[in-house]
């Protein structure tokens, strides 16, 4: 049963019903034509039975309610409104099978509450707005007809063509939040034609699509495609159009072949890949626009001849953890040559090994322009870059991490042996960071922190080195870090071993000797008392203390006593050999002191001689 009335101006002048009742087996068809300019028509579907419904004329305004299930023809030739209404959120209308819409004189603005459909073969021509209030959608399926003039306004819905699309008419203008187009898309034989898609997804959640081919569309058809909007377009077709592909906004990513005869970057826009992709044409950028954007997955896309401005296009490189094309890090391969005047770089990802080379772009011929900011064996973040790669026709980046930087490290001094172990504090330490000292390796250089490291320190001359920490060619130096100095010879000992006597055995007190500005004595204690020991410089009033120790013992053991000598006597050492008398005394608790008193002497070795163990 269909249902219409008819309202003149504001009021109600009349009111018809037409009951049709059909059988399923017989379709029934509604003609409503002939309408005032300030009519408004309103039709209600109340059967499941095929209908077809024909509206003509100069009505305003129709509102159609229900499921329209026979075929509905609107050719409209003024100012005209198509309003689908939804009884609730939950339900769908669908014109089934099949739906025209033309327009030649006017503006026709469907507007689609929840979900509409329009299943079969759609014809849409003229200014066409699909409007779909928040996240409803409108969907065309079955074949697509797309005639001259056709703007499809969908506002901020989701407007989705499920069937092959025929670009019949030039230009053709597809707006929408989303737009997913999952059939084919070919133009007309014989002629040119444009589809542009204005995508504005903000948050690239829901990104735009043409997963079919686009083509020509047969013998002498030229089709090209334009990107507009603030959204992401994905093309994954295998396309063959020889028509131009422009990105005029926004972001359009290719996954799959697209055969262009030119593509074309505006300033502000920029074009990716997924995965391997290819775009067989000549690819020119304009003002600040580029390769990639954000932190997306590492592509391979294969480009021709690459021309830019001075105007800042840039190439966002994202690397993973290895060193594959396309799955681990962005590559562009142009098959002609590059011009790369005024190109900058982003970098997003892993922070590779130390060394690691990957080849972002490789070009057939070369580069006809260098980036002016990056030139050869410049720095981009944490990598090294080259053009100079095979034979001059890839740009090569070599990770080499943040520039190190030291702040101390310890110990200062060192004999000339080395063999001690180094700590370093700074920062941008990395697993392979290395370190000289002196210029020479300091080996076993183990990160600990980002902050800190340590080593082996290397032999030496005697004298101040530098210490230097590298990151592959980034480095920082501590100059006149480490002194090293000429190991001390054995000390001599000029008075004898007096022996004191105990109520319970003879004491004995070893050589005193001087190790590593130390004086070291070993003391056989019968029992528990008092080491003390003093050394002095010099007799009478002209008598130094250089050290001076005191130790308890609390049972009979072999004691090491060490005597720390003053500055004065370590730089009297450093300079010229050193005279010590050394008292030492043992005081057993309820026992008898014993004394010895020694005359000591110790000098500079020759410099690479071993030195004492401390």
């Amino acid at each position: 049963m269909v249902r219409f009335a008819v309202v003149l101006g504001s009021a109600l002048l009349a009111i018809c019903a037409l009951s049709i009742v059909s059988s399923p087996a017989r379709a029934a068809t509604v003609a409503v034509t002939g309408a005032g300019a300030t009519s408004k028509i309103v039709i209600t579907y109340e059967s499941s039975t095929a209908e077809s419904v024909t509206i003509g004329g100069a009505s305003t305004s129709w509102t159609i309610t229900g499921d329209a299930t026979g075929t509905t023809t609107i050719p409209m030739s003024n100012t005209c409104n198509i309003q689908v209404v939804n009884g609730t959120a939950a339900d769908t209308f669908t014109f089934s099978p099949s739906v025209t819409v033309t327009s030649t004189l006017c503006s026709a603005t469907i507007f689609g509450l929840n979900t509409t459909s329009f299943l079969g073969g759609q014809a849409v021509g003229g200014t066409v707005q699909m409007t779909s209030p928040g996240a409803n959608a409108v969907s065309l399926s079955g074949p697509v007809t797309l005639n001259p003039l056709t703007t499809l306004d969908l506002g901020t819905g989701v407007f989705t063509i499920t069937g092959p699309v025929s670009i019949a008419g030039n230009p053709i203008t597809l707006t929408a939040a989303t737009v997913v187009i999952t059939g084919n898309v070919a133009g007309v034989a014989g002629s040119a034609r444009k589809l542009v898609l204005d995508v504005f997804d903000p948050t690239y959640l829901n990104p735009s699509s043409i997963t079919g081919a686009i083509t020509d569309g047969g013998s002498g058809g030229v089709l090209s495609v334009e990107k507009r909007g603030t959204g992401k377009l994905t093309l994954t077709g295998e396309s063959t159009f020889t028509g131009g592909l422009s990105v005029t906004t926004g972001d359009l990513m290719v996954s799959g072949t697209v055969t262009p005869s030119s593509t074309t970057v505006a300033s502000g826009a920029t074009i990716t890949g997924a995965g391997t992709a290819t775009i067989v044409s000549p690819l020119a950028f304009a003002g600040s626009s580029g390769f990639g954007i954000g932190t997306g997955n590492p592509y391979k896309l294969t480009v021709g001849t690459i021309t830019s401005t001075t105007s800042a296009p840039f190439f966002n490189v994202v690397v993973d953890r290895t060193t594959t094309p396309g799955t681990d890090y962005t590559q562009i391969e142009s098959t002609g040559s590059a011009d790369l005047r005024g190109l900058g770089f982003w970098v997003n990802g892993f922070i590779a090994p130390f060394g690691t080379t990957i080849t972002p772009l490789r070009t057939a011929s070369g580069f006809t322009g260098l980036p002016t900011g990056y030139p050869e064996g410049s720095y981009h973040d944490t990598w090294r870059i080259s053009y100079a790669t095979n034979g001059g026709r890839d740009m090569t980046w070599t990770y080499v991490g943040q520039v190190p930087v030291i702040v101390a490290v310890s110990p200062s001094t060192s004999t000339v042996a080395g063999g001690g172990l180094l700590t370093i504090t700074g920062a941008q330490f990395y697993d392979g960071t290395e370190v000289t000292v002196g210029g020479v390796a300091c080996t076993n250089a183990t990160r600990i922190t980002n902050n800190t490291m340590t080593c082996t320190l290397p032999a030496h001359a005697a004298g101040a080195a530098d210490v230097t920490v590298t990151n592959v060619s980034r480095s920082a130096t501590l100059v006149g870090a480490i002194t090293y100095e000429k190991p001390l010879m054995p000390s001599t000992d000029t008075s004898g071993i007096p022996t004191g006597g105990t109520t319970t055995r003879t004491l004995a007190i070893g050589r005193p000797r001087v190790v590593s500005s130390k004086l070291v004595t070993t003391i056989t204690a019968p029992g528990a008392g008092v080491i003390t020991q003093t050394a002095v410089t010099g007799t009478g009033r002209k008598a130094t203390t250089r050290c001076r120790v005191r130790q308890s013992v609390t049972t009979a053991a072999d004691v090491t006593v060490t005597c720390a000598l003053n500055a004065r006597a370590r730089v009297a050492l450093s300079q010229s050999s050193l005279r010590l008398t050394v008292t030492t005394t043992f005081t057993p608790t309820g026992g008898t002191a014993t004394t010895r008193i020694a005359k000591v002497t110790a000098s500079r070795a020759a410099t690479g001689k071993r030195a004492l163990p401390a």
